[in-house]
């Protein structure tokens, strides 16, 4: 919900967006530390490796995509001028 908001906010420009999604990316790790200090770990069904696992892998798809926006400006910027 916070990052189709934010999409809202910066009016759905690619480096905008980018940063709200690095943004993103930054609290997923920040989530995944916070749940590993409050003992998340130990509740049934869930482990270290699959907390840092899940967040990692969400964190990386967002830097993918922050990533990819990156190329999606740098390009409509070079065929406008």
């Amino acid at each position: 919900a916070a990052g189709l908001l934010s999409g809202f906010w910066v009016q759905f420009k690619p480096t905008r967006l980018m940063v709200v999604i690095s943004v993103m990316a930054i609290l997923m790790i920040v989530i995944s530390i916070v749940a590993i200090i409050t003992g998340q770990q130990s509740v049934p069904g869930s482990s270290v490796m699959e907390i840092l696992g899940i967040h990692g892998v969400f964190a990386i798809l967002f830097l993918i995509s922050a990533l990819l926006l990156r190329f999606a400006d740098k390009n409509t910027a070079n065929t406008l001028s």
